[in-house]
């Protein structure tokens, strides 16, 4: 075999064999990002990051994973899964208060906007009791901001009132169901009183009291946290998706 023929042979084997290694590297750089809810108005300027290439810009590879519910979401958490959460921050004390992969929370945007919204018929907290009252499904989020609203409002939530749970339903859903008379009360956020509004069905209901006057600052479900793992490991590549 001529020698420049065995050199182009040689350079070949060569490439391709650092094309083999380089894959699994590849894979092994690639952040995992677990996000839940996906609907939080919170997450908006991840979402523009995401959606207009900045991540990439900043030389950072990402996988998106959105878990589908909140029993999804703890049970990824708890086999770590992930390695940047964007989730609320119960989820990140309920995990590490469960033995699950230790999570740290990083930073958050602030709290949500929300109001304890009722039928027209209810005109003050008392009037609430015997109804059935909106709420997420049992332990999430929605579900303790709606049980510490109504003791804040001077109702015991497991005896004044029925609580009627929807698996995953948004802010949004538990208006519509305020709005369709299949419960007389909820608490909602900033999304939902905007739909309302523009569809003209915000003033066909009563503003019981906002998150202010309920002493309630939740945050908007955009909390960030990082596996402890990750932080100590590639504090570089976590500054820079921060």
């Amino acid at each position: 075999m001529p020698i420049a023929i065995r050199k182009l042979f040689g350079l070949t084997l060569f490439v391709q064999i650092l094309c083999l290694d380089s894959a699994p590297l590849a894979r092994a750089d690639e952040i995992r990002v677990l996000y839940y809810p996906p609907w939080n108005i919170s997450k908006l300027p991840l979402y523009l990051a995401r959606d207009t290439g900045i991540f990439e810009r900043s030389g950072l590879q990402l996988s998106w994973t959105d878990p589908g519910s909140n029993n999804n979401l703890l049970a990824s958490m708890k086999k770590g899964e992930a390695d940047i959460l964007v989730v609320s921050a119960n989820h990140v004390v309920q995990n590490n208060a469960s033995a699950g992969s230790p999570y740290i929370i990083v930073g958050n945007t602030g709290y949500n906007y929300s109001v304890f919204l009722v039928a027209p018929t209810i005109n003050r907290p008392a009037d609430l009791k015997g109804k059935k009252i909106g709420s997420g499904e049992p332990g999430s989020t929605p579900d303790q901001l709606t049980r510490l609203a109504l003791r804040k409002l001077g109702l015991d939530p497991d005896r004044d009132v029925t609580l009627i749970h929807s698996d995953e339903a948004r802010s949004a859903d538990r208006a519509g169901a305020l709005i369709s008379g299949q419960i007389s009360g909820s608490l909602v956020t900033a999304e939902a009183m905007y739909d309302l509004d523009k569809t003209g069905r915000l003033k066909d209901l009563r503003v019981l009291a906002d998150h202010k006057q309920l002493k309630i600052y939740a945050g908007g479900g955009a909390d960030y946290a990082m596996s402890s793992t990750f932080l100590r490991n590639r504090r570089l590549e976590a500054k820079s998706f921060m």
